[in-house]
């Protein structure tokens, strides 16, 4: 089964927008995903850096979303039934966004049973 998670605010392999960034207001962009695999009872987002200088960088964890769950709104920064956790710079700050940087972080989402 294939599971897509994407984004309006911006294409696959494209910069992400400033006013998603850290160079903008932290807003975090809408996203959108198809249905889990079957099973699925929970998800977990997550925002990283894989070409950070010191190595991969986590900006943003949201997890023990509800299965049910198919996307984020725009400027919604985390589900009130979702956990957000700390990141690489040890913060579980209640951010609006993401944080990362306009080019090479990575939005993944995970399933699980």
């Amino acid at each position: 089964m294939t599971f897509h998670l994407t984004s309006p605010a911006f294409e696959s392999g494209e910069d992400i927008p400033k006013e998603f960034t850290c160079d903008g207001p932290d807003s975090s962009p809408s996203l959108i995903w198809t249905d889990p695999p079957p099973g699925t009872e929970t998800l977990a987002l997550i925002v990283d850096d894989p070409d950070a200088p010191s190595g991969t960088w986590v900006h943003w964890i949201l997890y023990n979303l509800p299965a049910t769950t198919r996307g984020l709104s725009e400027g919604m920064g985390h589900s009130k039934d979702a956990t957000i956790s700390e990141n690489s710079a040890i913060t579980a700050l209640v951010r609006l966004g993401a944080l990362p940087i306009a080019i090479f972080s990575s939005f993944m989402l995970w399933t699980a049973k």
